[in-house]
C-alpha cells in the first residue's frame, strides 16, 4: 500500500468515525420543540407566570422496551391573584393548568423528545412571588377530577407549615368537567326500572365510549344494583352535542325506590 493510499485510508476512516459520532449525538440528543410548544399553551394560565417545563433533577431516567422516559414537572409563579383565592379555588386553579396539559396530550399519556424519548409530567408546582410559599399537585394525564390533592406550603408566623386540600371535598364522587349529565329520570315498568336521561360533551375535544352508571337503593339507602351502558361507542360525541340514553336493569326482590346515574368512563 503506497503512502498516498495509506493517506486517503486513514482520512476516509477518520470521516466515517465522525460520521458514526455525529449520528450517534443526533440520534440520542433530546428535542424539546413539543415541550416548548406546551410550554407556550400554557403561558395563557390566569393564575401562573413565567411558566416552565422542566426535568426532575432527582429522577433518573428509566429505560423500557417502549423508550427511554424522563421526568419532568411544570414550574410556574403564581400572580397575587392566586394568593388571594380561597383554598378551594386554589386547587381549581392548578386543575385547570392540569387539564391543558390533557388537552395538549389528546390520547397521548407522554410528550416525545427524541427517538424513543418521553417526557412524563409528573408534577405541577407553583411558587409564591412575594413569600417562600410553593403549591404543588401530582399530575397524570386524564386524572379524575376528584383525585387532585393540593399540597400548601406556606410560611406562619415565621414557621413554614405544610397542609393537603383534597378536590374531593368540593367534587365527591360525580362531577367530572368534561361529561355533563344534563337530564335524567326513573320509571318501573313491571319488574324492570329504566333510567333515560342525556348527557353533553362539555370538554374541548369529542368524546367516545362515554360510559353511565346506574346505582340503586332502597329506602334505608342500602345499595341494592348498579347497571352501566355506553351512551356511544366509536362515533364520538362533539363537543357541545348532547346524547340520550337509556339503562334498563330487572329489579330482584324488591323494588328500587332511589338511584343515582354518573359518567364512569369515556375516551377523547
Amino acid at each position: 500500500m503506497t503512502k498516498k493510499v495509506k493517506i486517503i485510508s486513514s482520512i476516509c476512516i477518520s470521516l466515517l468515525v465522525i460520521l458514526g459520532v455525529y449520528t450517534y449525538i443526533e440520534y440520542n440528543k433530546l428535542d424539546l420543540s413539543n415541550i416548548n410548544k406546551l410550554e407556550e399553551d400554557l403561558s395563557e394560565s390566569l393564575y401562573a407566570t413565567a411558566i416552565s417545563i422542566e426535568e426532575d433533577e432527582d429522577s433518573t431516567p428509566i429505560p423500557t422496551d417502549n423508550g427511554e422516559f424522563f421526568f419532568y414537572k411544570v414550574i410556574a409563579y403564581a400572580t397575587e391573584d392566586f394568593s388571594k383565592l380561597p383554598d378551594e379555588e386554589k386547587v381549581d386553579a392548578m386543575i385547570n393548568i392540569a387539564r391543558r396539559i390533557d388537552y395538549f396530550l389528546q390520547e397521548d399519556s407522554y410528550i416525545k423528545i427524541g427517538n424513543n424519548k418521553y417526557a412524563d409530567i409528573r408534577d405541577i408546582q407553583l411558587i409564591g412571588v412575594n413569600d417562600d410559599s410553593i403549591y404543588s399537585i401530582a399530575y397524570s394525564p386524564g386524572k379524575e377530577l376528584n383525585d387532585f390533592v393540593l399540597a400548601a406550603s406556606t410560611e406562619e408566623n415565621g414557621i413554614q407549615q405544610t397542609k393537603t386540600v383534597s378536590s374531593e371535598e368540593k367534587y365527591g364522587e360525580k362531577t367530572d368537567p368534561n361529561v355533563e349529565i344534563t337530564s335524567h329520570k326513573a320509571n318501573i315498568d313491571g319488574k324492570y326500572i329504566y333510567v333515560k336521561g342525556t348527557v353533553k360533551n362539555t370538554s374541548p375535544y369529542p368524546l367516545s365510549f362515554i360510559e353511565i352508571k346506574a346505582s340503586y337503593y332502597n329506602d334505608e339507602g342500602k345499595s341494592l344494583d348498579t347497571e352501566t351502558t355506553y351512551v356511544n361507542s366509536s362515533s364520538p360525541l362533539l363537543v357541545g352535542e348532547q346524547k340520550s340514553f337509556e339503562v334498563m336493569t330487572e329489579m330482584i326482590n324488591e323494588k328500587y325506590t332511589k338511584y343515582k346515574v354518573e359518567i364512569i368512563g369515556y375516551k377523547n
